[in-house]
């Protein structure tokens, strides 16, 4: 007699409604409870409040689904700005920062991050009391929360690439989709 296999099935805990996608290039192993409570709230927020500030209609949510990271889009309280406004506005926003990235990247973003890091780097927390300890666990998560923001709209500099994607595809329809990425990246293959 043989032992029937083992179920494959990946357990849903109740409470997971929608499209949720596992997140394995930032979470590609279980994370422990600690990790959920700060690396997924800090993506979540600072992910949501980047491309809410460039008014996208869309923010994210990062969560633990059996300790593995998981990302879903959620859409934004609009009130009642028609979508299509929303839309409109997200779309002038993009046109105006997205030439703009490296600029803003080198003269704004990577500026504001480096005096945190260079103090995280230099810090002797040995001597600290506990309240200087969590005083100085409230500033690295603010700045961590600032990073995953920055890191959120660095994002955005996939748009241009996918942008080309869709052109080439619709106007060359190679066999292979990704053959406009390879160009990008001046692939030999691609020519």
């Amino acid at each position: 007699m043989t032992t029937p296999p083992a179920s494959a099935d990946f357990p849903i805990p109740p409470g997971v409604e929608g499209f949720w996608a596992w997140e394995k290039g930032h979470f590609p192993r279980p994370a422990t409870p600690l990790t959920q409570e700060i690396i997924y709230k800090g993506m979540t927020e600072g992910f949501s409040g980047a491309m809410e500030q460039w008014v996208s209609p869309f923010g994210v949510e990062c969560r633990a689904i059996n300790y593995y990271g998981f990302l879903s889009l959620k859409p934004f309280d609009l009130c009642s700005e028609p979508i299509e406004d929303r839309i409109a506005r997200y779309k002038e926003t993009l046109d105006e920062v997205l030439p703009r990235m490296g600029e803003m990247w080198e003269k704004e973003w990577l500026p504001s991050i480096l005096p945190a890091l260079e103090k995280g780097r230099a810090a002797d927390y040995t001597g600290l009391s506990d309240e200087e300890l969590l005083n100085a666990l409230e500033e690295m998560l603010e700045d961590y929360l600032q990073r995953w923001t920055i890191h959120g709209w660095v994002n955005y500099s996939t748009i241009p690439a996918s942008w080309f994607a869709d052109f080439y595809n619709e106007t060359f329809e190679p066999e292979d989709s990704t053959e406009p990425y390879l160009l990008l990246l001046g692939s030999p293959l691609a020519l």
